[in-house]
């Protein structure tokens, strides 16, 4: 939606994956902030796009379906220790850009945010738990507005290094999609 689409006459399109500036503010907190501005993958999942990054080649069906594949907006994390970050974003959608009707459906904002905690266990064990809620409707809903039902795509990702060969992964998800 606004971002690509439709670029050349085939089933198989090209497809940009992120687009941003980054900016690093040292202070507030002792590990400061970083900002992100523009297009990021999104928080949520154990799997990334490019599947050269995951287990499998293949991805799985909690991938391809209720989990954002990208947002577009402002996203900062913030280092509050070498333990804990809070993820914090506002953004246009999934798969959107800011512009109404020619990217995004709606002109309502979503949010994306979660808490990561790094190097727990002595370093084996990291954890991170983001949401997105927002209006992410594709269509008018029961003849209302697409920006009158949101949904909560909740997902917690738990990585668990036990030795220097074996790294093993869990994920839960809950996703609520509201129609009234």
């Amino acid at each position: 939606l606004g971002v690509d689409g439709y670029w050349i006459n085939s089933a198989y399109q090209f497809s940009l994956l992120q687009a941003n500036l980054l900016v690093h503010t040292p202070w507030i907190t002792p590990g400061g902030i970083d900002w992100k501005l523009g297009m990021w993958p999104t928080l949520e999942g154990a799997e990334v796009i490019d599947p050269a990054g995951n287990l499998f080649y293949s991805h799985s069906y909690i991938f391809n379906f209720p989990e954002p594949f990208n947002d577009f907006g402002v996203l900062a994390i913030t280092h509050i220790n070498p333990t804990v970050d809070i993820y914090t974003a506002v953004s246009s959608g999934q798969q959107t850009t800011l512009v109404p009707y020619v990217g995004d459906n709606n002109s309502a904002p979503a949010f994306e945010g979660g808490i990561g905690l790094n190097k727990l266990f002595g370093g084996a064990v990291t954890v991170l738990a983001s949401t997105h809620i927002g209006p992410e409707n594709p269509f008018l809903a029961f003849g209302q507005p697409a920006n009158t039902h949101l949904n909560y795509e909740n997902d917690i990702v738990v990585t668990w290094t036990a030795t220097d060969k074996i790294t093993i992964i869990g994920e839960g998800n809950y996703t609520l999609y509201s129609l009234n």
